[in-house]
């Protein structure tokens, strides 16, 4: 389709997420790299962060794979928008979240920086 003015998109966006086919999954993922967009709380990728967790467990493996850099689309709109890896892993870790899926807590554990997290001590007192 040719190029839609951004209502089009976040009105469409919304609609995908209330009518919740996972047919529309790719579309919505695909949105978030394609479409630049200005942060806000109803912007593109948050559209796109409610609309994917309303059609929910079907949502889970197409974000894991875009999260571990499968999705050769996403992939290749990321360049365009000169997004790296950990970009499209930080979106797609946000995405992930709203998901609310174990099935993605592996992937988002591996993620996290290993020297720089150190767990609670359970014996420290609190403040």
């Amino acid at each position: 389709p040719e190029k839609q003015p951004q209502a089009v998109y976040l009105e469409a966006i919304k609609a995908l997420g209330l009518i919740r086919d996972a047919s529309a999954i790719p579309a919505l993922l695909e949105v978030t790299f394609r479409v630049p967009d200005e942060n806000s709380t109803t912007d593109i990728f948050n559209r796109t962060m409610l609309a994917l967790a309303s059609i929910g467990e079907p949502a889970v493996e197409p974000t894991l794979a875009t999260f571990r850099g499968q999705n050769e689309s996403i992939m290749k709109l990321a360049a365009e928008q000169q997004l790296d890896d950990a970009s499209v892993k930080t979106i797609a870790s946000q995405f992930l979240g709203a998901l609310g899926s174990k099935k993605a807590t592996a992937d988002l554990v591996a993620f996290m920086p290993k020297d720089d997290c150190v767990p609670p001590d359970p014996t420290a007192k609190k403040k």
